[in-house]
């Protein structure tokens, strides 16, 4: 499609020089589904559902440190930033595991678009399912990573949300 026609759709957030940062719309199904219950919070964002640690680590960090730095604050994946503090990409806690201690992140990082922070939370939970991720980045206007949102924030935000929505007893 023609690039002006993506400069003008209500799903993009971004446009650089030689990319377009946006998100899907939702599913036919999945957009019914949150439509019929509002309380599940189909007009929620990435960035009230994110947790609020944001697990970061530079790419020349050996395997080893991050898995213990992970272990310690009960975590489950890091953001990989390069010197500059610029969005690499996500390591996943098993993945560090089983790399050798003295491996670098740079050789075991896994490239992932990352989610803006006011990317739609359904839009979101539905390219989890597909792509059978537990967790995205999530990044600023400016790239930067602020979090990582992960399918238990998600049904945590939707439990809470549920639970505030129902009559008191």
């Amino acid at each position: 499609m023609p690039l002006t026609q993506c400069t003008t759709c209500e799903h993009v957030h971004r446009v650089g020089e030689h990319e377009i940062e946006c998100s899907p719309p939702v599913e036919p199904e999945l957009a019914r589904f949150l439509a019929e219950d509002p309380r599940l919070g189909g007009d929620a964002l990435v960035g009230e559902a994110m947790g609020t640690l944001v697990p970061c680590a530079y790419v020349d960090t050996p395997a080893g440190e991050l898995s213990l730095a992970l272990a310690r604050d009960h975590l489950r994946s890091a953001i990989v930033i390069d010197r500059d503090e610029r969005f690499v990409g996500l390591v996943e806690g098993p993945d560090v595991e089983a790399a050798p201690a003295e491996v670098c992140l740079h050789r075991i990082v896994r490239a992932v678009a990352p989610v803006h922070e006011r990317s739609r939370l359904a839009s979101t939970i539905e390219r989890m399912v597909k792509e059978r991720a537990r967790a995205l980045p999530v990044v600023d206007e400016a790239g930067r990573p602020v979090g990582i949102v992960s399918d238990l924030d998600a049904l945590r935000w939707l439990n809470g949300k549920r639970a505030a929505a129902a009559p008191n007893r």
